[in-house]
Parts: C-alpha cells; sequence; structure tokens
C-alpha cells in the first residue's frame, strides 16, 4: 500500500485508500495466489479493510466535536475498534478465543509499529546497497521497536477473553459481506443489506437448537498413533475417554491442536467426566492441556501408574481446580449416568495398591468397562492384551458387546479368539495412526475380525468415527462418510 501510494504521489494521481488496499492485494495474490488462504494475509487485509470502511460509521455519533486532542483520541479509538470488529469473528473461527485485546494494545503498537517500525524498516530498504551500515542501524532500531510491542502485548494479555462462540465459514462469508456492503452501497441500500446480513448472523443463534435428547453418541477421534473418545450422553452430558499423546518428547499435542479446537467447534465448553484408562503417554498426554482450558465435573481412573511426571502433573492440575476423582476396578459397582450404566470389568487390584506407584505392564491394568444403552453396548478396552483379555472371557455375559474398540491399537497380542467369541461383536472400531511405525493394526488381528465378517473401522483410514444408538437401532459413520446402519 506503502508503494501504490509513493508510485500515486510521483504520477501525480488521485490516492483511494480502498483502491490500495485492493491493488496490494492482487499483486500479492498474483505473485502467489496460495496466499489467500494464509491467516496472516486475510487477518491483516481485513483488519485494514475493517479500518477503511468501519472507522467512518463509528465516527459518526461524533462528527460536532471540533479537530484537537479529543477528537484525535476518539479517532484512534475507533480505529482500534474498526480493526477489532472486522476480526473478531475470523480470529473466533481460527484461535477459538475471541479478544478486545486489540483495543488498549493498539494504542501502543500502532505507534511503535505503524509509525516507528513499519516506516523505520521500509526507509532502510533504498540504504542497503548505498549505505549498509545506516540500513543496518535502522533495521535495528525497527527490530527493537517489534521487540518492545511483543513484551508489551506479552504484558497485556491477561485482559479477559470474551465468552466463546462458534464462528464457522457462513459467518466470514457474511463478514465480507457486510464490509462490501459499508464500502460500495449508497445510505439506503448499505442499511438494507447491512440488516439482511445482521438476520442472517443472529437468527441461527436465537432459534433454539435440534434437541438430541435419547440419543447417545460416541465419537471415535483420529488424533494419530493414540486414543481418544467422547460420549454424549442422552442428557447432554459428556465423557471424554483418554486424550491421545505421543511418546515422543515435543511431539504434538492433539489436546491442543485437535481435540480442544473441535471441541470449541462444536461449542462444547465443559466435560463432564474424565476418564483415563492407563496413563501411557499415547492416552494421557492430551489431555493436560484439556484439563487446563475445560472445566471438569469429575476424574475417573484405575489409580494403577507409574509415577511419570505427565500423570503426577495432571493429578496436581485436577487436584489444585478442585476436581472430586472417582477410582474404579473390577470390584466396583456399576455406575448410571440417567438411562446409561457403566459396568466396570477390570483391573482387579488390591486396595492397597490405590494411588501408589507400582512395577509391571500397565497396559494390562487398563481400566476395561462396558457402557450399556438399553439393550445396545459398546466395550472399552484400553491396551489389554491376551492374558487380561482371557480372564475376562471367563465371564462372557459381561463382555456381551454391540462394537468392540479393539485393545492396543489393534497388535497382535490383542482380541484374541477367545476373547472375541466371549464379547460377539457386530462391528469393531481401531485407533492408530496412519503409516505408524508399530505398523499396527497387525495383519493378523485383521484377519481374525475378516474371519468373523465384522465390519472394520479405523482412525487411520476412515477419519474420526461416530457411532449412534438411537432408538434400539445403532448406526456407524466416518469422516469418508462410509456408513453402517443396524
Amino acid at each position: 500500500m506503502i508503494s501504490a501510494y509513493i508510485i500515486a504521489i510521483l504520477l501525480q494521481r488521485e490516492t483511494d485508500p480502498i483502491h490500495s488496499l485492493m491493488l496490494a492485494a492482487l499483486l500479492i495474490l498474483a505473485w502467489s495466489p496460495a496466499t489467500l488462504f494464509d491467516i496472516s494475509f486475510q487477518l491483516s487485509f481485513l483488519a485494514l479493510w475493517g479500518i477503511l470502511a468501519l472507522t467512518p460509521l463509528f465516527m459518526q455519533p461524533f462528527r460536532k466535536i471540533k479537530p484537537g486532542i479529543v477528537r484525535n483520541l476518539l479517532l484512534f479509538l475507533m480505529v482500534s475498534a474498526a480493526a477489532t470488529a472486522a476480526t473478531l469473528i475470523p480470529a473466533a473461527g481460527y484461535f477459538h478465543k475471541p479478544t478486545l485485546t486489540g483495543l488498549v494494545t493498539n494504542f501502543f503498537v500502532i505507534p511503535l509499529l505503524g509509525y516507528g517500525g513499519v516506516v523505520v524498516g521500509f526507509s532502510s530498504l533504498p540504504l542497503i546497497h548505498l549505505l549498509p551500515k545506516v540500513a543496518g542501524l535502522l533495521l535495528t532500531v525497527a527490530g527493537f521497536l517489534v521487540y518492545l510491542s511483543g513484551n508489551i502485548l506479552s504484558c497485556l494479555d491477561a485482559i479477559p477473553l470474551l465468552p466463546l462462540w462458534v464462528s464457522s465459514r457462513f459467518d466470514l462469508l457474511l463478514l465480507i459481506a457486510f464490509l462490501a456492503s459499508c464500502t460500495f452501497l449508497v445510505r439506503r441500500k448499505r442499511v438494507i443489506a447491512c440488516c439482511l446480513v445482521g438476520t442472517a448472523f443472529f437468527l441461527p443463534r436465537v432459534v433454539p437448537a435440534e434437541s438430541e435428547s435419547g440419543k447417545l453418541r460416541l465419537d471415535f477421534y483420529s488424533v494419530g498413533q493414540g486414543e481418544s473418545s467422547l460420549v454424549t450422553l442422552p442428557d447432554g452430558k459428556r465423557m471424554l475417554i483418554d486424550g491421545g499423546g505421543s511418546a515422543r518428547e515435543g511431539g504434538l499435542d492433539p489436546g491442543e491442536r485437535l481435540l480442544a479446537p473441535a471441541f470449541w467447534h462444536e461449542g462444547i465448553k465443559r466435560l463432564d467426566y474424565l476418564v483415563l484408562t492407563h496413563p501411557h503417554p499415547d492416552h494421557l498426554n492430551g489431555l493436560l492441556f484439556l484439563a487446563r482450558n475445560f472445566p471438569v465435573g469429575e476424574f475417573w481412573e484405575s489409580g494403577l501408574h507409574d509415577g511419570n511426571s505427565d500423570y503426577l502433573a495432571l493429578k496436581k492440575l485436577l487436584r489444585e481446580r478442585g476436581v472430586p476423582v472417582r477410582r474404579i476396578d473390577a470390584s466396583s459397582k456399576p455406575i448410571s449416568l440417567g438411562s446409561v450404566l457403566i459396568e466396570p470389568l477390570s483391573p482387579q487390584r488390591p486396595p492397597a495398591v490405590a494411588g501408589k506407584a507400582v512395577s509391571g505392564n500397565l497396559n494390562e491394568g487398563s481400566l476395561v468397562f462396558r457402557l450399556r444403552y438399553g439393550e445396545l453396548s459398546i466395550l472399552f478396552t484400553g491396551d489389554i492384551g491376551q492374558n487380561t483379555e482371557q480372564r475376562l472371557a471367563e465371564n462372557s455375559a459381561k463382555l456381551r458387546c454391540t462394537v468392540l474398540k479393539v485393545s492396543h491399537h489393534g497388535s497382535r497380542t490383542s482380541s484374541s479368539e477367545i476373547f472375541l467369541a466371549a464379547a460377539s461383536p457386530e462391528c469393531v472400531l481401531i485407533s492408530a495412526g496412519y503409516g505408524n511405525r508399530f505398523r499396527l493394526p497387525a495383519a493378523a488381528t485383521l484377519a481374525r475380525f475378516r474371519q468373523r465378517a465384522l465390519p472394520i473401522y479405523r482412525t487411520d483410514l476412515d477419519g474420526t468415527i461416530t457411532v449412534t444408538f438411537e432408538g434400539g437401532g445403532w448406526s456407524v459413520a466416518s469422516f469418508r462418510d462410509d456408513r453402517h446402519f443396524r
């Protein structure tokens, strides 16, 4: 935009802010069309467009104030308000945490960056080859101003966030339509267009959402070589079973990068039950971010752990937030959650071990339970192996299920013949990472499922899998939209 203005002045042409903005966007996109999908491009141009289109409207109530310090301060505030208003919806869509911090920070950042860093840095460009030392000095000054702005932003980051709302691509389209109406339409048409856009934005938010009462929904998320499942109970309460994770230090945090954005997008603001089947990283690590950023009603675990730091950090966080902890094992009585019944089946352990670090195979000590909804049920198995499967198979009546969540990501030590015969599932679900180095699920395990003609759903191939129990029937749908009904 600065280049367009300079060229226009040199050519003695009229300078128009909107045309300059459009020209800058056109040149950038002509050079790199993919930039259109870059969040920095979108937010930058929306902020500038908002300043140009909305600031005159925001200043209308103060048009009688004479030029001076008061008017300049008001103008500065309205410019910040316009930029914030234009970027609030896309920021809510991308970051799920809308904030009005910009109204305050712009009073510091615009002078330091806009009038300081950008101008000083831009001034160094003609001097890079002619006077490199002077150019270097100017760039150092610009860098310091950027550094100073960053520190100010960090201090002001404590300003409370706005209430969370779900922002969709349609909302972004409406925002663009609103800005276009304010920019290109005359007064009467502008008012009509803005009213129509506002109605389209607010109407879906005031019309009651369709109730899902009487329906049990289970979402098995694709979180890589880990495992995480969300149960939405018929009364609307939610239970998260495991949070995925990476065994590699510094790996992707599925809680922060995958699960939390999915929950925010769905408007989920609370997890009523947080369940940890066993404290291995691929089931545990994602829970830390979720426990920090979502209210948790109750935490369920077996109490068996090996004292690893992430598990201890999670327990400390839950204590600090006053979250009740319920320890569950095979001796626990069935837990009624409205019309849903949770039947604990494993692990078996003496009470003296509860809460203490233990040695041994934590996979075999996974929390196993059957979730029943009327005549339908799903069996959650954690990462148990053949030893625990053989013990559980001795009481086949407790294992019978409609859907089986396959243990240990479908490893060769899971889903033995005796266990499958006892459980008699009608469908199996496997959580595994695409192209994982463990080559899971194992070919032998898949062969056992195929021999029984069981429908197989895998998060590595099908993406997130959704199971719905309703009206005595059930269905399975995946991200690939393959469907199976019974």
